[in-house]
């Protein structure tokens, strides 16, 4: 089963692309026989491997393996391409489905999860044929918006047909800023060709692109991802399309950037099953691999494996023996006895050459079988074990969301609680129109991604706050944030710890965070239980080193400290991030975040 095995990651190169409204390359030409043109080209000149690609082919070498398979099925032509290559950081493997119906699924993995690099595969189909996902077309740059192309990216935007994500940069009317805002977009974008296409507004059709889409437009200089299925008509659905702003894009690096958005777009390129036709043509091939294999083991096949040369004259012992041969009497019966367990155990009635290489042809066809066969098995058990895991991971997902749910219904029921009884004290009061009027709610601004949580405290946007960390391990975090519930408990955490350090300095409060929070009526974001004031000693003992974190010289000369205590941010398999902090309001006013990411080892996981 050469089912998706490895490329289920945020890692793995995955697109599923049709063939354009354009001309193809080959216009004549059988779309698949174009692509099985591509892979044979990109295999010489790439790999040094010549083959024909227009024939089945499996050839295998002990660091790697070639499969091309054609098939014929209801009227259409599918194609399967395959290579497998060992390296020292994993075995790498590119596959191809491809079909006559006009398109193409490209999949590009690792076996140890390395980040796959937008493939020179894909790079040489997309050159060579005129693909695109749903209307959109896919370019290796950026594409310039001007205004009276803006109802076609919005068109775009809202393709029901479209699989990949949509990035969008807006443009402002500063001078200067356009011209280098533009040079860095290329860098930002640059590991999604294939995956989605990046656009850049002008100015003047930011502004108009922003009266169409209203709470879904793009802020000048930030750049903003579409997923697909958006709709304009649920105001909600606006915070499913985050954006990267014009501080985070200024604190990160372009390749952190474009590291961030590559990442997200193999996220969610992993996150969506295989399209039907997909599924349908991969099972065609599986079927008939395994027809194969089972045919090369029937015995009837085995009886006629072809001979190696002309049949000879039988090797015998002659009846009628002269005085020597009488002689060696002894030892031509011995001869016979051997030659009679030859025939018994190779099931041949006479040993002749002919015979011997018949039966040797025999065993070489049953050992390229068993070959394959055991190809065949492992390449099973492997999709087994990636179910397996799949399973795991969506039993692991589901009690963290049902934790997740759990403690915001007991916040929900807290709140209730409290304004009822707010409402009851201004009842009494006669404020009736506090008591039962409909509150004005304000439009949540507060940060999208963890990134922008991170960049705020760097940028001195919460007071009292600063953050000292590897803001590379918060890009790694962040694609795993898909929905914004760690970058909205992380948002929340620092705007408490601000409070509290606020309550400490103004107030003369002299408590510590963990009491601040447990006190009635000092925190309504942040629940007690998502704090831990430090680590279980076997933990500290293993892995405290893990917890050492970067901190100014004036808080530790060596310009780290150990951190241990910290804020759950959120339940998400095994990356679960976390925000370790220390505080130190009690003597320089501040409190550091040194550490937000994936949570580090403990003894126990």
């Amino acid at each position: 089963m050469e089912g998706n095995d490895s490329g289920r990651g945020g890692a793995a190169y995955r697109t599923h692309l049709t063939m354009g409204t354009g001309r193809r390359a080959s216009a004549d030409d059988d779309f698949v026989t174009d692509v099985a043109m591509v892979f044979a080209d990109w295999l010489g000149q790439r790999k040094g491997i010549k083959l024909d690609p227009l024939d089945d082919v499996d050839a295998r070498e002990p660091d790697r393996r070639v499969e091309v398979r054609h098939a014929q099925d209801s009227g259409r032509h599918y194609l399967k391409a395959l290579l497998k290559e060992s390296s020292p950081v994993g075995e790498w493997r590119s596959e191809i489905l491809a079909s006559s119906e006009g398109w193409i699924d490209l999949n590009v993995s690792n076996s140890e999860g390395r980040f796959a690099s937008v493939p020179n595969l894909a790079k040489d189909l997309l050159a060579t044929l005129s693909l695109s996902d749903g209307l959109m077309s896919l370019t290796d740059q950026p594409i310039t918006v001007l205004p009276e192309e803006v109802d076609d990216l919005v068109s775009t935007i809202l393709d029901v047909d479209r699989h990949g994500l949509v990035f969008v940069a807006g443009a402002g009317n500063e001078a200067g800023v356009l011209a280098p805002f533009a040079e860095r977009l290329p860098r930002w974008t640059g590991q999604v060709h294939g995956l989605g296409q990046a656009y850049l507004l002008v100015p003047e059709a930011t502004s108009l692109f922003n009266q169409r889409m209203g709470a879904f437009g793009v802020r000048q200089w930030s750049l903003r991802t579409y997923y697909p299925s958006v709709d304009r008509t649920d105001i909600e659905d606006s915070r499913r399309h985050r954006y990267l702003s014009t501080a985070t894009l200024n604190r990160l690096s372009p390749g952190a950037v474009g590291n961030l958005l590559g990442s997200t777009a193999r996220a969610h390129a992993a996150s969506h099953a295989d399209e039907p036709d997909v599924i349908r043509v991969r099972r065609i091939f599986e079927r008939r691999a395994t027809a194969r294999v089972v045919e090369a083991l029937r015995p009837e096949r085995q009886a006629a494996a072809p001979a190696a040369v002309e049949e000879t004259e039988a090797v015998t012992v002659p009846e009628e023996v002269t005085p020597t041969e009488r002689a060696d009497g002894a030892t031509s019966g011995k001869l016979e006895h051997l030659l009679g367990l030859v025939r018994s155990i190779l099931g041949i009635e006479e040993v002749t050459e002919a015979s011997l290489r018949a039966r040797a042809a025999t065993d070489q066809l049953l050992r390229d079988s068993a070959v394959k066969a055991t190809s065949l098995i492992e390449d099973q058990q492997d999709s087994i074990f990636v179910l397996e895991d799949d399973l795991r991971s969506a039993a692991d997902a589901l009690d963290d969301a049902q934790l997740d749910e759990a403690e915001l219904h007991e916040q929900l029921d807290d709140l209730r609680g409290e304004n009822r009884w707010l409402r009851d004290r201004l009842a009494e009061a006669s404020d009736h129109e506090g008591a039962y009027g409909v509150p004005q709610v304000e439009v949540d601004d507060r940060p999208q991604g963890l990134v922008d949580v991170a960049t705020a405290l760097m940028d001195d946007k919460v007071p009292h706050m600063v953050f000292c960390g590897d803001i590379d391990k918060t890009v790694e975090v962040q694609v795993a944030d898909t929905v914004g519930n760690a970058a909205r408990r992380a948002w929340d955490a620092c705007l408490t710890l601000s409070e509290y350090a606020a309550a400490v300095l103004e107030e003369g409060y002299t408590g510590g965070f963990d009491h601040y929070l447990r006190q009635s009526g000092r925190s309504t974001r942040l629940s007690a239980s998502r704090h831990a004031v430090g680590e279980t000693k076997a933990t500290l003992d293993q892995f405290g080193h893990l917890r050492d974190f970067p901190v100014p010289t004036s808080v530790d000369e060596r310009g780290v400290t150990r951190m241990v205590a910290h804020i759950k941010l959120a339940q998400i398999g095994r990356v679960s991030p976390r925000l370790y902090y220390i505080d130190r309001v009690k003597q320089d006013g501040l409190v550091y975040v040194g550490y937000i990411g994936p949570h580090p080892r403990t003894a126990t996981s």
